[in-house]
């Protein structure tokens, strides 16, 4: 069974702006224009083409000879390579995106910020890391950090020369980021974060350097970054709450979600979630319809929370309910956006109940609710829904299946869900192989009860 919590980096970005919505578009353009032409997309391209050749030839020798083991071995390590490669590929789009974002927010007050911007919105990625150069950098900030120390009254001037320094650290650490053929990228990007950080702790910057820790599985100093940010943003809530409030709330979304699955602190991570959602429905009060998401977001994830403790089922249900209410209300003017998490709460709330036989048929329509959204999404969009489908349908056949009645009918959803995750893990093997093993057992266990 899968649950999913929400963790939203852009969300964070587009607030940030102050809701300059045009700033962001206007970057966004740019990039998809010139991110085809760039030599970091072309390099990550040829790998996975030059990687797709080595599987299907892979492919070939097995059937040539299916005795032979290693062929077998071979083809699971290159495509674990080519699933690696082709997640790097979409992370790359998706982070030279915010990026764009980024450099349009950023005030251009160094000649390097500038031609660092003019060479990215040519797609020369490359080029626009080199002008960020680590050693000048590197020497001017300690030139900075010494003048600092030094005068005994801060000055304006060497403040806002600081500022920069932290804008290029934290454009070049970016840039590093998404630069997949380093060997220490997530060393170096983590680097040029803390030096940016030296500069100046921008609350963005902080904000940005956690998401990164967070995604890249540091979570202890993601949290403790995480925790920075908390406490600034307490404090220019207090003094400012309608302009900081709702990042107030997302951080605690993120961070909550960061330590959701450390049992033993599952009672401060409850806390964590209330906060947010008290801040949340504060906020919807005013503006209903920016907020309402929000909501939802934070409901579901709390379900999962307080769901895992079987005393607390009935406010797990409850949660679960309010966030379906919403997200149902917000798909009737926009399916396109919220007809997935109205799939995934009833997918979630499904779970939560199904262990009760008095609630199986309820079960069962949640499930089969979800399965029909998920298969009219991934009409569309298979590569993305396609998983859902097969992972509804494998939590469907578990649920009739123990009806002795409808066994046939349970056998039937059962090869269905592992007919998708054989696509799907012919593809893809290393995300999949795992949920095809699953669906196997599940079947295997479902033909020994008979």
């Amino acid at each position: 069974m899968f649950n999913s919590p929400t963790s939203n980096e852009e969300k964070f970005t587009q607030t940030v702006t102050n809701n300059q919505g045009e700033v962001y578009q206007a970057g966004r353009d740019i990039t998809i224009k010139n991110f085809y032409k760039s030599l970091n997309y072309k390099e990550i391209q040829q790998t996975i083409n030059d990687l797709k050749k080595r599987y299907q030839a892979a492919q070939q020798r097995q059937k040539k000879y299916p005795n032979d083991e290693s062929f077998a071995k071979e083809i699971i390590d290159i495509g674990k390579e080519l699933e690696t490669r082709q997640k790097e590929l979409i992370d790359f789009k998706a982070s030279v995106l915010k990026l764009a974002a980024d450099f349009n927010k950023i005030p251009l007050n160094t000649k390097r910020l500038k031609q660092a911007k003019a060479f990215f919105d040519q797609g020369q990625y490359d080029e626009a890391r080199a002008i960020l150069d680590t050693e000048k950098m590197a020497t001017e900030l300690s030139n900075l950090l010494a003048k600092k120390q030094f005068l005994k009254q801060a000055n304006q001037q060497n403040k806002q020369q600081l500022s920069d320094k932290a804008d290029e650290y934290y454009l070049k650490a970016r840039l590093t980021a998404i630069d997949y053929q380093l060997t220490d990228r997530i060393k170096q990007t983590k680097i040029n974060y803390q030096q940016a950080l030296k500069a100046e702790r921008k609350i963005d910057i902080l904000f940005s350097y956690a998401f990164f820790l967070q995604k890249n599985n540091v979570y202890k100093e993601a949290n403790n970054v995480y925790n920075e940010v908390l406490t600034k943003y307490r404090q220019l809530a207090k003094d400012n709450p309608s302009v900081y409030l709702p990042n107030l709330a997302i951080i605690l979304n993120n961070l909550a979600t960061l330590m959701g699955d450390e049992t033993s602190r599952r009672k401060e991570v409850e806390e964590i979630f209330q906060e947010a959602l008290t801040i949340r429905q504060q906020l919807a009060k005013d503006n209903p319809s920016v907020y309402l998401p929000d909501i939802a977001d934070t409901l579901n994830n709390l379900a999962i929370l307080i769901g895992a403790d079987t005393s607390r089922r009935k406010e797990a249900e409850k949660a679960y309910q309010e966030a379906l209410t919403i997200r149902r209300q917000l798909a009737e003017d926009n399916p396109k956006v919220y007809l997935p998490d109205v799939a995934t709460t009833l997918n979630n709330l499904a779970n939560l109940i199904s262990d009760e036989t008095s609630r199986r048929t309820e079960a069962e329509k949640n499930y089969q609710e979800a399965l029909t959204l998920y298969r009219q999404l991934a009409k569309d969009n298979p590569s993305v829904y396609l998983p859902y489908v097969a992972g509804t349908l494998n939590n469907l056949a578990s649920l009739i299946g123990t009806e002795t009645s409808r066994r046939k009918e349970a056998e039937k959803v059962y090869q269905e869900a592992l007919t998708l995750y054989r696509q799907l893990a012919k593809d893809n093997p290393t995300v999949y192989l795992p949920n095809l093993a699953t669906t196997l057992h599940n079947l295997g266990f479902f033909y020994s009860q008979s």
